[in-house]
């Protein structure tokens, strides 16, 4: 017989309001986040009532506030921080996966703070809403990079294309921290660091995490404390190029990387190859981006 039991506590039956607002193991995700939310006097019962919340959320601010504004980023908050935690519980049944508290607190604040940050970005220079992967100038490589995480491990991957959008390189390599920011920043530098070795020139490094392009771009104030020294040395290494430029893209139009750091961990733990040796996943993304 099946358990009615949390999957995530074991302790109390599995409710609308127990899983996603009570449980012991949640709890610490809605206080753990930069908000420090807390949910004990909410009545929130069936499905219908938590769609109303995340919907319309309570809020009563000064009127010099942006309202809308504060709600749609409120909205996005609770949003992805129900799907997380929902996320938690199907890995607790299907896999018996244990929580990392640490791990999805990061990625969480990291997947609010992207999110959030669209709104207060609009019209930027260096955020193009691209769905598809464009191809640079004929005198630039792109290098596009992203970040994959297997048993709290993570892989950050770069893939170097030309004009054409032939692939020059792909690479993955372990990364040796569990936190999501701070691997997409080492991947820029992993970046950085191979096209010195290859003596590139002019360059684009583009990738899906908003926060980290946004930090590199963006004044030194900004940028986010535990990603600072890894940024700082960003900057270091852009002043070996005659053109450095960071471009945020949507995942979609990061398809390439985005699998190769997926499945990085099947690979040794630093793996090359190009056009003529691409495993077959990779293979397949290249072929769809080239449409």
């Amino acid at each position: 017989m099946e358990s009615l039991l949390c999957p995530l506590c074991h302790l109390e039956d599995e409710s609308y309001s127990h899983l996603f607002l009570n449980c012991s193991k949640v709890k610490p995700i809605w206080f753990g986040l930069n908000w420090s939310l807390y949910f004990e006097k909410l009545s929130l019962v069936s499905g219908a009532d938590f769609l109303k919340f995340v919907i319309n959320p309570p809020i009563s601010l000064d009127c010099s506030l942006d309202l809308k504004l504060i709600k749609a980023q409120t909205t996005i908050h609770l949003a992805l921080t129900l799907e997380c935690i929902w996320n938690l519980r199907n890995q607790a049944v299907h896999n018996a996966q244990k929580i990392n508290l640490l791990a999805v607190l990061s990625s969480l604040d990291l997947r609010i703070r992207e999110h959030c940050q669209s709104f207060l970005n609009i019209g930027n220079q260096h955020i193009r809403e691209m769905t598809v992967w464009s191809p640079p100038p004929p005198w630039v490589v792109k290098l596009n990079v992203d970040v994959g995480f297997t048993n709290d491990n993570a892989s950050v991957a770069v893939v170097a294309r030309a004009s054409f959008g032939n692939i020059l390189q792909c690479c993955s390599e372990g990364c040796n921290t569990t936190d999501p920011c701070i691997a997409e920043a080492l991947a820029v530098v992993w970046a950085l660091q191979l096209a010195s070795l290859e003596k590139l020139v002019e360059i684009q490094v583009e990738g899906d995490a908003q926060v980290c392009i946004n930090a590199i771009n963006g004044p030194t104030a900004d940028i986010p404390w535990n990603i600072l020294p890894v940024i700082s040395n960003v900057k270091v290494l852009v002043s070996t190029f005659k053109s450095c430029s960071f471009v945020w893209v949507r995942r979609s139009a990061n398809p390439v990387a985005h699998f190769l750091a997926k499945e990085a961990s099947a690979f040794p733990a630093c793996f090359h190859c190009n056009n003529s040796n691409l495993p077959s996943f990779v293979h397949e993304a290249w072929i769809r981006d080239l449409g």
